[in-house]
């Protein structure tokens, strides 16, 4: 027994120490809140009259800061927002997946009151994309009233299994801001299928060129969803655009072996993907010792 009364120790400091970084981190955000009501108002904006919390001038944004304390605060960054008024961003739960951060945006439409999740990405959590914006990764229903019609809220990260990868959200039968019925929910996918390369035409076979490798000989696996018929091929090629090796898919797979190891005293390529009746999905550089 230490004999000291209880919470004071290392544990009542830490707890002292938490408090002074959440209020720190309260008053970035009321500064940024602060800066945002000066801003100009936007000119779809429809606002009009008394403000309130549907008819406002002011824009949800997406913001980082970072802290290795939790004490001390990086300046607050504004990373993402709506393209106009009537989108916002409402939401956005981040987690890491293939060496890159992915976000489930939810968005809240101002005029229907509705959230859907988008999909982003971003190589650093500071710099972010969205992908196919306004086209929802997990949609509300259309069926009126249908549990999850008004509100989807993608749970804090996916869990991936061998086979499939499990994204919970929470929906909701009714609008935002009116009375709803929640439920938890399950969204599934295949694996690394969050988003993929496909063919515009499906008369024409679409090509993929990635931005240069580092490169020592690694095999190329891939996932790709390949129709009856189709193929995915897969080229190797050098920085001064000769083919080192190519191999080709016709079914569907995941982490799939297209092109074996190589001896090459190449220190960078590109890979090319041509592909006809199929979806690319993920490709992975593995080295020989990989299990």
């Amino acid at each position: 027994v230490s004999g000291q009364p209880q919470g004071v120790g290392p544990r009542g400091f830490a707890l002292e120490a938490a408090m002074k970084g959440i209020a720190e981190l309260k008053t970035a955000v009321q500064e940024l809140r602060a800066a945002n009501a000066k801003a100009p108002t936007s000119p779809q904006c429809y606002f009009i009259g008394e403000e309130n919390k549907t008819n406002h001038r002011w824009v949800r944004q997406v913001a980082r800061m970072e802290s290795t304390d939790f004490i001390h605060w990086s300046p607050v960054e504004v990373v993402l927002e709506g393209a106009d008024w009537q989108v916002q961003p409402y939401a956005m739960p981040v987690f890491k997946h293939g060496g890159v951060y992915l976000g489930l945006i939810a968005f809240h439409d101002q005029v229907t009151d509705r959230v859907w999740t988008e999909l982003a990405w971003s190589p650093d959590t500071a710099e972010w994309r969205r992908i196919a914006p306004g086209t929802a990764f997990i949609d509300c229903a259309d069926t009126e009233m249908d549990y999850d019609f008004g509100c989807v809220y993608a749970c804090a990260s996916p869990l991936v299994k061998d086979d499939e990868i499990w994204i919970y959200y929470g929906g909701s039968d009714g609008y935002h801001f009116g009375w709803r019925n929640g439920c938890l929910a399950l969204a599934t996918l295949r694996p690394d299928g969050y988003a993929g390369f496909a063919q515009e035409d499906a008369s024409a076979p679409a090509t993929v060129q990635t931005v240069a490798l580092p490169y020592h000989g690694q095999a190329i696996k891939i996932s790709a969803d390949v129709e009856a018929g189709g193929s995915v091929s897969a080229r190797l090629v050098s920085e001064a655009g000769t083919v080192l090796a190519s191999g080709q898919l016709q079914e569907t797979a995941s982490d799939a072996l297209v092109i074996a190891g190589q001896a090459s005293e190449q220190h960078s390529v590109h890979l090319e993907f041509e592909l006809r009746g199929a979806k690319l999905y993920s490709f992975l550089l593995e080295d020989a010792s990989a299990p």
